[in-house]
């Protein structure tokens, strides 16, 4: 170990969550242990007076650029909604007659008080090479053994990625559209899974470099195969309407339905004008039910059974006789 850290500074007691009492540390190796896109992974072990002295643990820095606390908080803050979203989920798992429980850590920061002057090694091992500094903020976070795993998709459909992909799937369920929480990565141990700090990506995009907002979201439904747990859940491409497109004052006027379930009053089409339908609908209306319609074509709010907030009224029959279409003589076909 010859890479050093220690973190007895103050600061580091003032934040919350952290319980930090005794002036303890860190030692861990000079080259990374994992290497990602944005950060580097190093093995550490713990140090100081505290009783998980000796404990190995891992120390996470940001590939690039010298980290701030600002940079691991919107860590922190995902793992902490996770958290919240976790607990919501095993209830409903409960509903479906299903166990499990779901952790997501949250990384401690701490502050580079010490570099070592052994930090060039990497160098010789042809490992990526990350200058520390001091004051640079770093994570730390739990050690997990070999069982360390990424949680996706496989052709087996096992019940831990059955379960990871439902929970994806309830994260935007349960916030309303607004976010999903992917990137499942951790241990698991009987009904228990530790996961590390995950990616959200949020219409937002308040979740940091790796939230990639709307078209993470649909990233991921395009790729997901809905299972035994979610597959009554809504999701957005079971949606009929692009809430993207719809300015919201039309979104609370109209209700959302799934496409399978959007029929017209009689019968059913796939084509939003049919002949035969049409002339049925004819002989079959209230001559005195009354609609509203500004446009000179077919309502679409009547023909689909949804409220209607155009202003001009006519009843159904004139609505529908004006509309139908006619031959090159003018008669109605």
């Amino acid at each position: 170990m010859l890479g050093y850290f220690n973190s007895n500074r103050p600061t580091l007691c003032s934040l919350k969550g952290l319980h930090v009492c005794r002036p303890w540390g860190s030692s861990f190796e000079p080259y990374p242990h994992k290497v990602g896109k944005r950060k580097l992974t190093y093995l550490g072990v713990l140090n100081g007076e505290g009783p998980r002295k000796g404990e190995k643990c891992m120390v996470k820095a940001f590939r690039n650029g010298c980290g701030t606390y600002e940079d691991w908080l919107a860590e922190r803050e995902r793992s902490h909604h996770a958290n919240q979203t976790a607990r919501r989920f095993q209830k409903e798992l409960e509903t479906q007659g299903k166990t499990a429980k779901m952790h997501f850590t949250i990384p401690l920061m701490v502050e580079i008080d010490e570099v070592s002057n052994y930090m060039c090694v990497s160098f010789i091992v042809g490992k990526p090479h990350k200058k520390m500094r001091e004051l640079e903020v770093v994570s730390l976070e739990p050690y997990y053994e070999n069982d360390f795993k990424v949680f996706k998709s496989d052709k087996m459909r096992s019940f831990e990625t059955t379960l990871c992909e439902a929970f994806t799937h309830f994260s935007w369920y349960d916030s309303n559209g607004e976010i999903v929480v992917t990137s499942l990565k951790g241990v698991r141990k009987m009904n228990q899974y530790d996961f590390t700090v995950p990616i959200i990506h949020s219409k937002e995009r308040t979740y940091g470099a790796t939230d990639h907002g709307s078209k993470g979201i649909k990233d991921f439904f395009r790729e997901h195969q809905c299972n035994e747990i979610c597959n009554n859940w809504p999701r957005p491409d079971r949606i009929s309407v692009n809430t993207e497109d719809v300015e919201k004052s039309t979104l609370e006027r109209f209700q959302i339905h799934p496409q399978e379930s959007i029929k017209p009053k009689f019968g059913y089409s796939n084509n939003v004008w049919n002949p035969e339908l049409h002339r049925f609908y004819i002989q079959n209306i209230n001559k005195d039910e009354t609609v509203h319609c500004q446009k000179e074509q077919n309502c679409f709010c009547e023909y689909f059974r949804l409220p209607c907030q155009h202003s001009i009224s006519h009843n159904s029959a004139f609505i529908y006789n004006k509309n139908q279409p006619k031959d090159g003589m003018g008669n109605f076909l």
